[in-house]
C-alpha cells in the first residue's frame, strides 16, 4: 500500500510505519497513561497551558484572563498541609480577595472545599454571615483561624 501510494499520488509526503514501531508506542503511551496523575484542584478547569517543561497553567475556562493556577510538576518543595476538618474557620484566598470562612463539606478526591464565606471579604472591620455557601478547590485555603467567644459576639484572631 505504501509504494502503491507514494508511486501514485503526488503532493503528499508519505511515512512507512511499521508493526513493530506502532507496538512500541502504543506501549510507550499506555506506561505513560498509567504513571501520570491529575492536578489536584483542577476539576472544573477547561484551559491548560505548558509554560515549560515542568510547569503549567490552567484556566476555569478559555476566555478567561487570568490563569487561576500555575501547576510545578518538578517542584521538591514540601508543602505545609492544613488540617481540613468541618466547621474549622479558614482564611482563603479567592479572586484575589481574602475572605474569611467556616469549612462545611470537604471533598478530598477533587481537593474542594465547600465554604461559608463571612461577607464582606477582607480587609473588614466587621464581617457578618450570608445565606449561601460556595465551593472552592483546597489550594486556595490560606491558614486556619482561630477564634474566641465573647458572650454573643465572636472576635477573630
Amino acid at each position: 500500500m505504501f509504494e502503491f501510494c507514494e508511486k501514485n499520488i503526488r503532493g503528499i509526503r508519505f511515512v512507512y510505519i511499521t508493526a513493530s514501531q506502532v507496538t512500541e508506542t502504543k506501549s510507550f503511551l499506555k506506561t505513560r497513561f498509567l504513571n501520570a496523575f491529575t492536578i489536584s484542584g483542577s476539576r472544573n478547569f477547561n484551559q491548560f497551558d505548558p509554560l515549560d517543561n515542568l510547569r503549567i497553567a490552567t484556566k476555569r475556562c478559555s476566555e478567561d484572563d487570568e490563569i487561576a493556577l500555575i501547576h510545578n510538576f518538578g517542584s521538591n518543595a514540601i508543602e505545609a498541609e492544613i488540617d481540613v476538618l468541618p466547621f474549622k474557620h479558614a482564611c482563603c484566598m479567592y479572586e484575589h480577595l481574602w475572605w474569611i470562612g467556616m469549612m462545611q463539606d470537604i471533598k478530598r478526591e477533587e481537593a474542594d472545599i465547600a465554604v461559608k464565606f463571612m461577607h464582606p471579604h477582607g480587609p473588614s472591620a466587621s464581617f457578618k454571615w450570608p445565606s449561601r455557601d460556595a465551593a472552592f478547590p483546597m489550594y486556595h485555603l490560606q491558614i486556619l483561624v482561630e477564634h474566641t467567644i465573647y458572650q454573643k459576639a465572636m472576635s477573630i484572631k
